[in-house]
């Protein structure tokens, strides 16, 4: 398996290709010259489509990159019913002063299922708090966790928007510093800002303990 990052542009989220017998891309950000751009160089065709979240900013691509590339788009349950129906109030779309058209999920995932690209398995973690339908995505061969908007480098992510919940963010915190306790995380691929290291779910599980019940 091998990722590629694609830094986020302005208050767009940062992507990731990751390549194994088929192709994922994790959310889309919100400049698709820079999706072109990589998927080109690298001469691949993104088989799937995964958002970790409902949020415009990782999702705004989407149905370009549906008829452009013919992909499948997986998201969690809640997240796919705000995208079908283009649910301007979770999908922030007053918040990035835009719109959104409704894209149809084709998968809907849940927590533990394992979504396969061959050679590389994505395992899904429910992760509400930041929002309703957050997931985050762990390979457990590499340690790769794509962590969303839920946990950062540095902080993690807020909960005061439409879905989200500060008790749930924090449940949702600690179980992803449990999987890093059981199985060694090694890389955060999170959904702003810089890579992190496994071990920043430690620093952040420690910031915020006193709030974890």
């Amino acid at each position: 398996m091998k990722v590629y990052p694609i830094p986020g542009v302005g208050y767009g989220s940062n992507s990731y290709l990751v390549k194994s017998d088929k192709t994922a891309l994790v959310d889309t950000g919100t400049d698709y010259a820079n999706i072109i751009k990589e998927t080109s160089k690298l001469n691949i065709q993104i088989d799937y489509l995964i958002l970790t979240h409902e949020h415009y900013d990782h999702v705004a691509l989407a149905s370009q990159i549906v008829l452009n590339y013919n992909t499948r788009v997986y998201a969690h349950q809640l997240a796919a019913e705000y995208l079908e129906v283009g649910d301007s109030k979770h999908i922030l779309c007053d918040l990035f002063n835009t719109q959104y058209p409704p894209i149809k999920v084709d998968v809907i995932l849940g927590h533990g299922d394992v979504i396969d690209l061959g050679e590389a398995r994505l395992k899904v973690i429910y992760t509400p708090g930041h929002s309703a339908g957050s997931v985050c995505l762990y390979e457990r061969d590499s340690g790769y966790l794509f962590s969303g908007d839920v946990v950062f480098r540095d902080g993690i992510g807020r909960s005061d928007l439409p879905g989200g919940d500060f008790n749930k963010l924090m449940i949702s915190l600690d179980n992803l510093h449990k999987l890093y306790l059981k199985d060694g995380v090694k890389r955060l691929l999170p959904g702003h800002g810089p890579l992190g290291e496994g071990r920043d779910l430690e620093k952040n599980h420690l910031m915020y303990s006193s709030n974890i019940k």
